[in-house]
């Protein structure tokens, strides 16, 4: 009875297990696009987050004390006009959001500080999201020097590259009107 039990169990087991077979995902990642599945665009997708809103689900006029309780990183500073979070990539870059609020602690703008190790991917993330607020909010203005849009519900989003001897990035400014 033991030896029977045993073979039906080995049977089972070798019938429903498959080494070849793929991983979640594996087969979507290896159909889409290159561009797509670059390093740039997962930090970007990682930045913006889920949510409505700006970014990481939060908009222009939200409560500050709203916004520290959803927020799912780590705070570093907290000022009387901001407060701000972090986080590092596997790549140890570093991203740093700035929260920036008005008399009546709701919010009034956002700092993204986007820092990378190489002017390549400086130039990666720029390209990421230039693509990302072009689709949101159409063919970015220029007049300031740096690529602005205007945001759906009033303001701007301005992006100002920054690469040079010694750093590579982005600040990012959402700017209420």
């Amino acid at each position: 009875m033991k030896i029977k039990y045993f073979g039906i169990v080995l049977v089972l087991t070798l019938a429903c297990s498959n080494p070849e077979e793929e991983r979640p995902g594996e087969k979507l990642a290896q159909n889409l696009p290159e561009q797509v599945v670059t390093s740039s665009n997962k930090l970007l997708t990682k930045i913006i987050g889920k949510g409505d809103g700006l970014i990481r689900g939060v908009k222009f006029g939200d409560d500050m004390f709203q916004i520290k309780a959803s927020e799912t990183i780590s705070q570093f500073e907290e000022e009387a006009d901001h407060v701000g979070f972090t986080f590092d990539t596997r790549n140890l870059e570093t991203v740093d959001i700035l929260y920036y609020q008005d008399n009546n602690q709701k919010l009034n703008g956002i700092q993204l500080d986007i820092y990378m190790n190489s002017e390549a991917s400086g130039k990666d993330i720029l390209k990421a999201f230039t693509e990302y607020y072009t689709a949101l909010y159409g063919k970015p203005i220029t007049d300031i020097g740096m690529p602005t849009w205007n945001l759906t519900n009033g303001g701007k989003v301005i992006i100002k590259p920054v690469i040079n001897k010694f750093d590579h990035g982005l600040q990012i400014n959402y700017v209420k009107d």
